[in-house]
C-alpha cells in the first residue's frame, strides 16, 4: 500500500488564494520479513486506518495503522538522508555521491483487532528517540503504549468504568462502551479517553523522559519553565507530581526563576505566582502558603490596575512615570505617610473622581489585607517549615505601602472613596497608622521588634 507525501502550500496574492502542490518521496507499506508473514497486504484486502506525525513539531516521522481480515499493524517510517553512488560513467574518474532523501522503515506492532484512535506526542522537551510515546486504541477496548523508536509495550490497559457506590443498579453500565477517541495532553502526561457514552475517561502516562529515570525535579522544573514562557496549561503536570517533590520543585522554580533579569520577572511575574500557589495546593502542609501567593497575585493585579490610571502631566520632562517614582521613594523608607507625599508630584496622581468612586470596593480590599497582616504578626514567627509568608515578603509588603499612599492622595480628591474603618477613637486616622507600622515592619521582617508586636496587639 502506498503512502504518498506532498508538500501543500497556500499563498495569498491580488486577493486570490493560491495553492501549489510538490511530489514529495513517498514509500509502500512494508508486508516482507518474518515478524509480517500475517500481513501480506497484497493477498488480503487491506487499507490505511491511521496517519500521524510521531510527533507534532517533526515532520520526519510517521506511524501508519493498517488494517486487514488478520488484524492491524502500526510502522514507524523515518525519512532519512542517504549518498547513491553516481555511475561511473557519469561521475568520472572520482567516485561522486548524490544526496537525497527517503523513507526507512523502522518497527512494527501487531495486534489482532482494529485501531479505533492513535494519539502522538504534541511536545518534546528532550531530544531522546524514546522520550515519546505512541498510544493506540484498539476495537477490544485496550489501549497500549508504545516506545516511539521500537513500538514496544510499555504499559497497556482495558478500559472499563468503576460503578459509584451509591448508584442505582439499574443505571451501572451491563457493557464495556466502545472506544471513540484518544488523545494526549499538550505536556504529554495524561491521556483522554472518550467512549461512544461520552463518558471521560483520564489515566496517567508514564514520564516523558528515559524509563528507566522515575519523574524528577530537574525535568519537573523544565517543564514548569517551559510553561512559564510559552503560556501552556500545567495541570497535567500537577497531576502526576508525587507529594514529597513538591517542596523541593518549589525551591527550585523560584532558585531559577530569581535568576532572571529584572524585565523578565516582571513580565511572567503574574504566571509564576500561579504556578507557585497551584503547587502549594498539592502539598498537606502548603495551604497557608497558597492562601499568601493567591492575596499577592490579588495585591499585584489591583497594583497593575491602579498603576495604570497614571498618567504624567508633561511626558517629555519626566524620565520616570509615576509608578517609577511612586517606587522610588517607597525605596527610601519613609516611615510618613504624609512625608511620602511631600516627595511626589500631585499632578500625576491626579484621577477623575467618578473614577475613584468604582474603586472604592478594590481599595477597601487593599486596606483590610494590611489590617489582617498587622493582626497575624503576633502569632507568626520565622520557621524553617514555612518557606513563604506575606508577612515576610519585604517585595509584597512595599507594594502594599504603595497601595497605601494612592489610597491617601485620591482619598484628598475624593474622600468618599476612601476605607471605611471601625474605630474606638473617632479622631484616630488609620491610614498613616498603618502605613507607619508596614514600614517598620519592612525594616526587619526576620524579627520585628517587640513594640510593634504589641502595637499590632
Amino acid at each position: 500500500m502506498p503512502i504518498q507525501c506532498y508538500k501543500v502550500s497556500v499563498v495569498k496574492s491580488d486577493d486570490k488564494c493560491i495553492m501549489t502542490s510538490q511530489s514529495l518521496p513517498s514509500f509502500f507499506l512494508l508486508d516482507e520479513g518474518k515478524d509480517l508473514e500475517h500481513f501480506n497486504f497484497k493477498s488480503v484486502r487491506s487499507y490505511v486506518t491511521h496517519i500521524k506525525w510521531i510527533v507534532r513539531e517533526d515532520a520526519d516521522s510517521l506511524v501508519v495503522s493498517a488494517y486487514n481480515s488478520n488484524g492491524s499493524c502500526l510502522q514507524v517510517w523515518e525519512l532519512r538522508e542517504k549518498a547513491i553512488p553516481v555511475h561511473e560513467l557519469l561521475s568520472g574518474p572520482e567516485q561522486k555521491y548524490l544526496t537525497t532523501v527517503l523513507w526507512q522503515y523502522q518497527s512494527n506492532f501487531q495486534h489482532s483487532y482494529k485501531v479505533v484512535s492513535l494519539a502522538t506526542s504534541k511536545l518534546t522537551i528532550l531530544n531522546n528517540v524514546s522520550s515519546n510515546y505512541i498510544v493506540a486504541a484498539f476495537a477490544d477496548n485496550s489501549i497500549h503504549c508504545l516506545y516511539r523508536d521500537s513500538l514496544k509495550t510499555l504499559a497497556s490497559t482495558n478500559l472499563h468504568i468503576t460503578p459509584i457506590n451509591d448508584e442505582p443498579l439499574h443505571k451501572v453500565a451491563r457493557t464495556v462502551p466502545d472506544i471513540l477517541h484518544i488523545d494526549m495532553s499538550w505536556l504529554g502526561n495524561v491521556l483522554l479517553v472518550i467512549d461512544i457514552n461520552s463518558y471521560l475517561h483520564l489515566f496517567k502516562l508514564p514520564p516523558q523522559i528515559d524509563n528507566s529515570i522515575p519523574l524528577g525535579v530537574p525535568y519537573a522544573t523544565t517543564i514548569l519553565e517551559y510553561c512559564l514562557i510559552t503560556g501552556l496549561d500545567w495541570l497535567d503536570l500537577l497531576l502526576v507530581l508525587r507529594t514529597g517533590m513538591l517542596d523541593a520543585l518549589c525551591d527550585r522554580l523560584s532558585e531559577s526563576f530569581n535568576k532572571q533579569s529584572t524585565a523578565v520577572q516582571e513580565f511572567f511575574f503574574e504566571r509564576y505566582l500561579c504556578i507557585r500557589t497551584s503547587l502549594y495546593r498539592l502539598s498537606a502542609q502548603g495551604h497557608n502558603k497558597a492562601n499568601d501567593l493567591t492575596l499577592f497575585l490579588m495585591l499585584h493585579s489591583i497594583s497593575t490596575a491602579f498603576k495604570s490610571l497614571l498618567r504624567p502631566s508633561e511626558m517629555s520632562s519626566h524620565d520616570k512615570s509615576p509608578a517609577d517614582s511612586l517606587t522610588g521613594v517607597i525605596a527610601e523608607g519613609q516611615c510618613d505617610i504624609d512625608n511620602v507625599l511631600m516627595h511626589l508630584e500631585a499632578k500625576e496622581f491626579t484621577v477623575e473622581p467618578s473614577t475613584l468612586q468604582s474603586l472604592q470596593q478594590l481599595i477597601q480590599w487593599i486596606a483590610d489585607l494590611a489590617l489582617n497582616l498587622l493582626i497575624k504578626l503576633p502569632d507568626s514567627r520565622p520557621s524553617a517549615t514555612k518557606p513563604y509568608e506575606l508577612l515576610r515578603d519585604v517585595k509584597a509588603l512595599n507594594v502594599l505601602r504603595e497601595m497605601l499612599v494612592l489610597i491617601r492622595i485620591w482619598g484628598l480628591l475624593r474622600p468618599a472613596c476612601l476605607p471605611v474603618f471601625t474605630k474606638s477613637d473617632a479622631t484616630l486616622d488609620v491610614l498613616p497608622l498603618v502605613f507607619r507600622l508596614l514600614s517598620r515592619l519592612v525594616q526587619n521582617v526576620s524579627e520585628p521588634d517587640d513594640t510593634l508586636i504589641a502595637y499590632s496587639n
